[in-house]
């Protein structure tokens, strides 16, 4: 999946900006490490944001059918024995969770373009 992701971010790199390097003489490393990946690396990392947060959700997911975590628990404990204070605790850690990924991704993300921006 994670593929996939960097496969489309490295196809939005227009095509005029490695045409105007190698016009220059810029050789195939330096157009891979001096445009394309400093030109896509914001977008990489928020696909590796959402393929993180995919992971998450698959783990809790695969805890409601006993894989352990904390799926297993908001299951065992919260649901099957009526205990609703441990359902609603899991999924506020997991919400929490999952909003403080994609805070770090997002800012992250947000400082190397503000970086690339200023340079």
């Amino acid at each position: 999946m994670y593929a996939r992701i960097v496969e489309s971010s490295l196809k939005e790199i227009a095509k005029g900006k490695i045409d105007a390097a190698k016009s220059v003489g810029s050789t195939n490393r330096q157009i891979i490490f001096r445009i394309i990946i400093p030109e896509t690396l914001p977008s990489i990392i928020r696909g590796f944001t959402v393929a993180v947060i995919s992971i998450i959700s698959m783990t809790a997911l695969a805890g409601l059918f006993g894989a352990g975590g904390i799926g297993d628990v908001a299951v065992r404990f919260g649901y099957q024995r009526f205990q609703h204070d441990r359902l609603f605790a899991c999924v506020y850690v997991l919400v929490i969770l999952v909003q403080v990924i994609q805070a770090i991704g997002n800012g992250i993300s947000n400082y190397i373009l503000r970086k690339r921006c200023l340079v």
